[in-house]
């Protein structure tokens, strides 16, 4: 398994398609690279997690509030062209939902 920032998942292919790409994101980071999603969808690598963690804050400018509070992230990932996406609440929901995912074998 290899662990990336988003800016790297693009070329989750280049991993090879027996290795998972997990790539993490914030809120933030989710909300100000908008632009990433759909490209990554397209290329739609059936390798890649992309876990988003919510934790309603812009880091890179200081921890002003983020948008998550009124934007959907996982109807944003949708509405870009992820097939699978999920809310969670907690971290054994998390640990099922990620453990679905890698099985599933798709972009998620």
């Amino acid at each position: 398994m290899q662990v990336h920032d988003r800016g790297t998942t693009p070329r989750a292919d280049r991993a090879g398609p027996r290795r998972l790409v997990v790539a993490l994101d914030t809120d933030g980071a989710y909300l100000m690279n908008l632009c990433g999603l759909p490209t990554i969808a397209k290329q739609n690598p059936p390798n890649l997690l992309h876990v988003v963690f919510d934790n309603g804050v812009y880091e890179a400018s200081g921890n002003q509030p983020s948008a998550s509070d009124v934007a959907d992230l996982v109807g944003v990932a949708r509405a870009s062209g992820y097939k699978r996406a999920k809310w969670v609440d907690s971290p054994q929901e998390f640990a099922a939902q990620a453990s679905d995912a890698i099985r599933a074998r798709e972009l998620t």
